[in-house]
C-alpha cells in the first residue's frame, strides 16, 4: 500500500522539489512528552553562493510545520501526524559543500503552553471544562 506525505511550512505546502532534497525525516510521538520532528536537508551552495535552506527564511524559529499522511486506498483519509513549530536548527558544514546539512528541529503545538504563565481561577467548573477552556485558549481542539 502506498502512502503519500504532505509537508506544509507556514501553512503552505512545500514545493515538490523539496521532497527530493529530504535526507531524513523523523517524527516522534509520545504520550508523556511533546511530539517532535527532525528534518535534515542538504545545505548546498546555490548559484549565488548562499547555502540552500539556511538563509532563505523558510524554516525560521516559530514557523509552523505540519506533516500529513494519506494511505492509498478507496476510503483513505488524511491523517496529520505532526503539527508544531520550528524551535531550532543546527548547521553542519563540511569542506565539501555536498556533505553539508541543516537539521531542523520542531516540537508540537503544546510548546505554545511554555511561552507564558497564566493564572486563572476556575470556580464551579469540572476538570474537563477547565481542560477544554485551557486548550481553546491556545487554539487546540480537545
Amino acid at each position: 500500500m502506498s502512502v503519500s506525505v504532505q509537508l506544509t511550512v507556514g501553512g503552505t505546502p512545500v514545493p515538490s522539489a523539496l521532497y527530493d532534497a529530504i535526507m531524513q525525516l523523523e517524527i516522534e510521538e509520545s504520550a508523556d512528552r511533546p511530539g517532535t520532528l527532525l528534518l535534515r536537508l542538504p545545505a548546498d551552495r546555490t548559484s549565488r553562493g548562499d547555502l540552500q535552506f539556511v538563509g532563505d527564511g523558510t524554516f525560521e524559529p516559530m514557523t509552523n510545520v505540519a506533516v500529513t499522511l494519506t494511505p492509498g486506498g478507496p476510503a483513505a483519509r488524511a491523517q496529520c501526524v505532526f503539527d508544531g513549530y520550528v524551535l531550532a536548527w543546527r548547521l553542519q558544514l563540511a569542506r565539501a559543500s555536498t556533505s553539508s546539512a541543516i537539521d531542523i528541529s520542531a516540537q508540537d503545538a503544546s510548546w505554545l503552553m511554555n511561552l507564558d504563565d497564566h493564572v486563572t481561577e476556575w470556580e464551579g467548573m469540572t476538570d474537563g471544562q477547565v481542560a477544554n477552556a485551557i486548550f481553546a485558549g491556545y487554539g487546540f481542539t480537545p
